[in-house]
């Protein structure tokens, strides 16, 4: 990167103390934060004034000088796309990508920002060593289409789902399940009230001895309650879940109806 280009409006005649002094201003300034000078050179080209007083009394300074600022300064590299995409360090222009030169940047940390109308910015930090090439690949994202554009172009549809016959048939093998549970309990019961009854008691002997069935038979009949009443449930749930994700209904599949039974529910149709 050119430096002199930042001096040339305030250097008078080279040999003249206005020279030296002009080169002197140019490197304070650029040590003052230029993203686009380089303090370095122009205190190179001050010493160069050998024949100078100010800069024969003042030469150890300005040398070290010289190599502080050197050292203190590192590189950018910024590529990628696309082409004509902003880029800016700290809010300062740099260019336009791809960059046609390194940036000479002091060391430190710095927040760099590439945009372009049309895509997604860039906000990212980074952090410039001393004397080192930091190397940036910036590729921007095209902003997402309009939702409502899509929803336009493409129509909605529903694929798959739960067939009616099946939500049906769950339907119904749930009722009957339930009433199965149901007409089992009554039977229970009937067998737990003649057990407790007189009728069980002869003197001198147990229920177990006089009504030696009963109590398997309502085991039996509590066992047949709890299962299909398990069952119920289950089918129940299974019904519902099916009746949310129901298909549309197609041409060809006709449901006549469904009758309960004591063992469960049939469905019949044409499918």
């Amino acid at each position: 990167m050119r430096h002199s280009s930042s001096t040339e409006l305030i250097r008078p005649a080279s040999g003249s103390r206005w020279a030296v002094a002009a080169r002197l201003l140019g490197a304070l300034l650029a040590c003052a934060g230029s993203a686009r000078t380089e303090p370095a050179p122009l205190l190179r080209e001050l010493l160069q004034e050998a024949d100078d007083p100010y800069v024969q009394r003042h030469q150890a300074t300005l040398e070290r000088a010289a190599e502080f600022a050197s050292q203190r300064l590192g590189s950018l590299i910024v590529n990628g796309s696309p082409a004509g995409a902003a880029v800016l360090v700290n809010g300062r222009s740099l260019g336009s990508l791809p960059l046609s030169a390194t940036v000479r940047l002091p060391s430190g940390s710095y927040q760099l920002d590439v945009s372009r109308d049309g895509y997604y910015p860039v906000h990212r930090p980074i952090s410039i060593a001393p004397g080192a090439v930091l190397r940036e690949a910036v590729e921007l994202t095209p902003l997402a289409s309009s939702p409502s554009a899509d929803a336009a172009a493409v129509p909605a549809t529903r694929v798959g789902g739960s067939p009616p016959w099946l939500s049906w048939t769950l339907s119904g093998l749930a009722a009957g399940a339930a009433v199965t549970s149901a007409v089992a309990w009554g039977v229970r019961n009937q067998h737990a009230a003649h057990w407790n009854s007189s009728a069980c008691l002869e003197g001198g002997r147990r229920r177990g001895e006089v009504c030696p069935d009963e109590l398997d038979a309502g085991r039996d009949a509590e066992r047949v309650a709890s299962v299909s009443g398990v069952g119920a449930l289950l089918l129940a749930a299974g019904a519902v879940v099916s009746w949310t994700l129901e298909a549309p209904e197609e041409p060809g599949v006709a449901l006549v109806g469904c009758r309960l039974g004591l063992g469960g529910g049939v469905c019949s149709g044409s499918f």
